[in-house]
């Protein structure tokens, strides 16, 4: 009988190369704007920064929200007002999680900034916003997310001591 260990003819993969071959999926962002040109400016301006953007009027939001769950939603504000916080509640019970949300708007309402506050938003973007720091608060949101589900995942349960 042959005892001899067989050296694998295969070499190792170190951790950084197999992290590397994994492919990483685009992050979903759903906007939600009832008119046609703010969303295409919106979408542009979302993904030029590499996200997968789906865009909708409030009347379809929801169910494409059901069907693609969104990694992030945003919000315009300028058409629906105040109806927009309760249309992004009814997506994150869709989803059935707390979907991080941002709202945009046209205007500088402190009513808003307050609701969106209340709302508990990763971001509000009021009047003529900068495109580059929404992106970044987006990636600040998504960054979050990403870190808060890994704590979670690690979160093993122990086995009760007898």
């Amino acid at each position: 009988m042959n005892t001899s260990v067989i050296e694998n003819e295969v070499p190792a993969l170190k951790t950084s190369e197999v992290l590397t071959e994994i492919p990483q999926q685009k992050k979903r962002i759903l906007i939600v704007e009832s008119d046609s040109q703010g969303a295409r400016k919106l979408a542009l301006q979302v993904g030029s920064a590499a996200y997968d953007v789906i865009t909708h009027d409030a009347a379809n939001a929801v169910a494409a929200a059901k069907k693609l769950p969104p990694d992030l939603v945003i919000v315009d504000l300028s058409m629906l007002g105040e109806a927009g916080f309760g249309l992004a509640a009814r997506i994150q019970q869709t989803v059935l999680w707390c979907v991080p949300t941002m709202f945009v708007a046209a205007t500088t309402e402190p009513e808003l900034r307050k609701k969106a506050e209340l709302f508990e938003a990763v971001g509000f973007f009021e009047g003529a916003y900068d495109a580059k720091e929404l992106v970044s608060a987006i990636e600040l949101a998504l960054r979050e997310e990403d870190s808060e589900e890994t704590v979670e995942s690690l979160d093993v349960p122990q086995p009760m001591e007898q």
